[in-house]
C-alpha cells in the first residue's frame, strides 16, 4: 500500500497531526488488546509497558 502524506507547515498543523497520530495508535492498541484472551491485570501491564517505553524514548526538549 502506498500513501501520500502532505506534512503540515505550521506549528498548529504539526500539533494536530501529532494528536491524530496518537489517537490512531491508541485505537490500534485498544483493538489489539480487546482481541487477546488475557486477564485485565495482564492487559494493564502491557499498557504500562507501552507508556514506559514511550517515556524512555521520548526526546527531551
Amino acid at each position: 500500500m502506498k500513501a501520500i502524506v502532505y506534512l503540515p507547515k505550521t506549528q498548529e498543523g504539526i500539533k494536530e497531526l501529532e494528536r491524530k497520530t496518537a489517537q490512531a495508535h491508541a485505537k490500534s492498541v485498544s483493538y489489539c488488546l480487546n482481541r487477546i484472551a488475557a486477564p485485565k491485570e495482564q492487559k494493564t501491564k502491557i499498557i504500562q509497558n507501552i507508556i514506559d517505553s514511550y517515556n524512555v524514548s521520548k526526546p527531551q526538549n
